[in-house]
């Protein structure tokens, strides 16, 4: 099970740059890449369950716990209730997303083959922004720049 949920874990890595780009319409219009962040999430909880052991945290999962607490505590006081909860939601995805990763990239050649899976992932907005860069198809909320498709310019620059 273990094998299973690390090749799930670099395939989710592979997904993060262009998760922007797929989306399923499942209700919220949800990207394909959480929706398999679910998948893999249950497949990592049933091989921590499976194996009865779970790798040491550190503090700084400690300190991401505290943020993602302290995240949920504010919805008693914001002003925006909708906003705080979609930044709960995330916040919470990607505490996971953590875990995930701190469990199946243990040794250092599984956390190179992480970022192998990372870089690869990354290829794929760039061959988008390049395609629509020669076709003309700008990004639609600024005038003259070029994005992957369903990407932020900006967004696309962070990766």
């Amino acid at each position: 099970m273990r094998k299973l949920t690390f090749w799930l874990t670099l395939i989710l890595i592979f997904t993060i740059p262009w998760e922007d780009s797929i989306t399923i319409a499942f209700g919220t219009g949800s990207s394909f890449t959480r929706m398999f962040g679910f998948a893999v999430a249950g497949c990592w909880l049933l091989t921590i369950i499976m194996e009865g052991r779970f790798q040491k945290l550190s503090p700084f999962h400690a300190l991401v716990a505290f943020f993602f607490l302290w995240s949920i505590l504010t919805y008693w006081w914001t002003s925006d209730a909708t906003g705080t909860y979609e930044h709960v939601k995330t916040y919470g995805q990607i505490f996971i997303l953590i875990l995930v990763i701190w469990e199946m990239l243990r040794e250092s050649d599984d956390l190179v083959a992480g970022l192998q899976a990372y870089i690869l992932g990354c290829f794929i907005p760039i061959a988008s922004s390049i395609i629509n860069y020669l076709h003309g198809n700008v990004a639609e909320n600024y005038e003259v720049r070029f994005s992957a498709t369903g990407v932020n310019a900006v967004d696309l620059a962070v990766f």
